[in-house]
């Protein structure tokens, strides 16, 4: 599988390489001349989108390779070349919506990893481009070796669901390292505690039976508690309180 990568530069005919921010410079060729197998897009700034020319030339190219494929916000190139109308595509969540209103002929699937329509390929994130490629690899070289990629990169194989459980995750995630502790402890700590539990003398579980078992957690019970309440352990409340 021979991969020509296609960002916002690369199209250029006489450009010898294009160089990043981490001065790491990827040697290119000219679009016209390339033997094609696998054409893939980058992602990058949406705006401003590439020129008329250049999308020409990536359709000509297109027809000249066994597949296209994009990575994140790649999708808005490979529509505004056309290659996406009345395909089935994704691209990153935040974009989505965008990508809809902006080219309403693409059928977008928002909630995807990675998408196939035929011989285009499009994938959410940029960390999703790496599920893509194991898709890719997995239909020309099969199964096994595409899970030895996988292995080596110490990656999922196949991630399950779709990626707006990644981006809801977010906004939910806990705030201290306590918290995170605490709600990582409480499923197991439910399942065992059922097994476990003792009973005081008023018919209540005790304390630590059912509170999660992380450090600490026993001094900042007993603190928290002295704070709102001055009796001693096992110490029985005024008759009027009761």
């Amino acid at each position: 599988m021979e991969v020509l990568p296609i960002g916002s530069m690369s199209c250029q005919p006489m450009l010898a390489g294009v160089s990043n921010s981490l001065d790491m410079v990827t040697a290119t060729a000219s679009l016209d001349d390339a033997v094609l197998d696998t054409l893939v897009v980058i992602g990058g700034r949406i705006d401003p989108s590439m020129p008329a020319t250049t999308l020409s030339r990536l359709v000509e190219a297109s027809a000249r390779c066994r597949r296209v494929a994009s990575v994140c916000t790649g999708a808005f190139t490979l529509a505004a070349a056309g290659l996406l109308d009345g395909r089935r595509a994704t691209t990153h969540w935040r974009y989505a919506a965008r990508l809809q209103r902006e080219y309403p002929s693409v059928k977008v699937e928002a909630d995807r990893i990675f998408c196939r329509d035929g011989n285009v390929w499009t994938s959410a994130g940029i960390t999703a481009g790496i599920d893509l490629a194991l898709a890719l690899i997995e239909e020309d070289h099969g199964f096994d070796v595409a899970k030895g990629v996988a292995q080596h990169l110490v990656v999922y194989h196949r991630r399950h669901g779709g990626q707006s459980q990644f981006a809801a995750s977010l906004d939910l995630a806990p705030k201290n390292d306590r918290i995170a502790a605490a709600l990582g402890y409480a499923p197991r700590s439910h399942r065992r505690g059922s097994q476990r539990r003792t009973v005081g003398r008023r018919g209540c579980h005790e304390p630590s039976a059912v509170q999660p078992r992380i450090p600490g957690a026993d001094r900042h019970h007993t603190r928290a508690r002295s704070r709102t309440d001055p009796r001693r352990p096992g110490q029985r409340p005024p008759r009027g309180n009761r």
